[in-house]
């Protein structure tokens, strides 16, 4: 079975996809824009092995957040399982998510360097 390929400037605005860890705009355009969200860093190195938080030297608080009418409730369940949610709203929430799109976004490729010259001899 073929499917037909179709550019991202021909779908629908419904169907195109939101840029990664920015959804406000897309889920204002779906009437969701009071939907609780949460900006998850969680990792789990193996299996039996407790999940390591998004703590930081610089966010000792964590880094996952939540906002919106359910934040306090998934905050409460990640508390209760030793893991630490910040609850925040408007701006401080947007700085977050800003945040994570920097911090989960790929680097560029590092610049080559120069090569070396040739020395002449003495």
């Amino acid at each position: 079975m073929q499917y037909a390929q179709v550019s991202r400037a021909h779908r629908p605005p419904a169907c195109q996809p939101p840029h990664r860890g920015t959804t406000g705009d897309f889920l204002k355009a779906q009437g969701l824009a009071d939907a609780t969200q949460v900006l998850l860093y969680l990792a789990v190195a193996k299996l039996d092995e407790p999940p390591i938080d998004g703590i930081t030297d610089t966010n000792p608080e964590g880094l996952t957040a939540a906002k919106g009418k359910w934040g306090a409730a998934f905050a409460a369940r990640l508390q209760s399982g030793g893991l630490k949610c910040r609850l925040l709203e408007g701006d401080e929430y947007t700085k977050a998510m800003l945040e994570k799109h920097v911090r989960t976004s790929p680097s560029p490729p590092p610049s080559p360097s120069p090569s070396p010259q040739p020395q002449p001899e003495p």
